[in-house]
């Protein structure tokens, strides 16, 4: 039904698999010839795994969190064979933290780690990355805002005032409440 539903409102799905990927390849195979388009959140698959979904469901990005930071994952060598063009950064938080950050709460300033891991498996720049990543998840999301285009806006009580440093889709900013001028990094 959530497919369904994807395709009628024209949203992407988020898809977490763990251990099941044959199944649900097979309910995807009704909808190869379809719009559907989505995430394989938190995306720790092999490279077979991968090549299928790329080959049969090429409107799907594949979200990478802390997992790839992890030095025995495996996960380094199936990134190694994915287009940049079909990745996304993910946190998962609150769970799994990149490396420094394992046994702690995740949350998305890590995302730096997860972009500096990517940076160097795939031998690019992390300024690349990151460009790269950010309009991926626009494209997927159908985000028609840049994070430029949030200075001056209103953030419940709070205004936008600058931006003060970006890792991925989490660019953060600094803002100020209105009503008792103090400053605070909020980030979006």
């Amino acid at each position: 039904q959530q497919i369904e539903w994807a395709l009628s409102y024209k949203l992407p799905i988020a898809i977490h698999v763990r251990d099941a990927f044959d199944p649900l390849f097979e309910v995807l195979s009704d909808y190869q010839h379809t719009e559907l388009r989505g995430v394989f959140h938190c995306f720790t698959g092999t490279k077979d795994q991968a090549e299928y979904i790329l080959r049969t469901h090429p409107s799907f990005y594949f979200g990478i969190g802390g997992v790839l930071t992890y030095k025995n994952s495996g996960l380094a060598e199936v990134v190694k064979t994915l287009p940049l063009d079909r990745i996304v950064l993910e946190t998962d938080a609150p769970y799994l933290p990149p490396t420094p950050h394992r046994g702690k709460r995740n949350e998305p300033s890590y995302l730096i780690h997860i972009a500096d891991a990517l940076s160097n498996v795939l031998a690019i720049p992390v300024a690349e990355v990151n460009k790269i990543t950010s309009e991926n998840a626009r494209r997927l999301f159908n985000l028609n805002v840049q994070p430029d285009d949030l200075i001056g806006k209103k953030l419940g009580q709070y205004t936008i005032i600058e931006e003060i440093g970006r890792g991925g889709m989490a660019t953060v900013y600094s803002a100020m409440q209105q009503s008792m001028n103090r400053k605070i990094a909020v980030k979006i």
